[in-house]
């Protein structure tokens, strides 16, 4: 934790940074492939996935839609997208209009990261996103997150800025605000 962390968490004062990262053209993310891997849509994980990725399965419901990625018949990896009012109610952390989506997690089986896995599964299953006619979707990851970030990156999404949430004790609502990435060719990007 960095000293303003620290002494802003002596204070009681909490704090939440996360990039906000944006596909607006799904059906064209990134073809990738790995040889053996397989990335279908799911609604609900199954025996004999390990532990971890069982827990997903209170992603699965209603406004939701899941993919998997196997690998000789392995389930290795899952994520999951929400929309419509099962966002609204449950994260609603970023305005949703109509036909868009946020993929809410996206895990991988310990014993299978850094082999390419998750790229390949964020723009396959964007594809099918796109299929199902949803026209953007979006993801929020921790500010600090590279390898998350850098997973979007290779499937296609651009980084849209970050949302930084302040929460400061004898405040009922917290303080929220954005700050959009500048476009190339600013003054501010360079």
């Amino acid at each position: 934790m960095s000293r303003i962390g620290k002494v802003l968490a002596l204070l009681g004062v909490r704090y939440e940074v996360y990039r906000i990262m944006v596909n607006r053209e799904p059906s064209g993310s990134a073809p990738l492939s790995l040889a053996g891997l397989r990335v279908d849509q799911l609604e609900r994980i199954v025996p004999p996935a390990i532990d971890e990725l069982q827990q997903l399965n209170e992603y699965a419901g209603e406004d939701s839609i899941g993919f998997g990625a196997w690998i000789d018949g392995q389930l290795v990896a899952v994520c999951w997208y929400w929309y419509g009012e099962r966002y609204r109610r449950e994260r609603g952390f970023i305005p949703l209009p109509d036909l868009t989506a946020k993929l809410v997690q996206v895990t991988v089986d310990p014993s299978h990261r850094g082999k390419g896995i998750a790229p390949i599964l964020i723009a396959q299953s964007s594809r099918s996103m796109s299929h199902a006619r949803f026209k953007a979707l979006y993801a929020r990851i921790w500010h600090s997150n590279t390898s998350s970030r850098t997973a979007f990156a290779k499937a296609g999404w651009s980084d849209a800025g970050s949302v930084i949430t302040v929460k400061v004790p004898l405040l009922q609502r917290p303080f929220r605000f954005s700050v959009p990435r500048p476009h190339k060719g600013s003054k501010c990007a360079n």
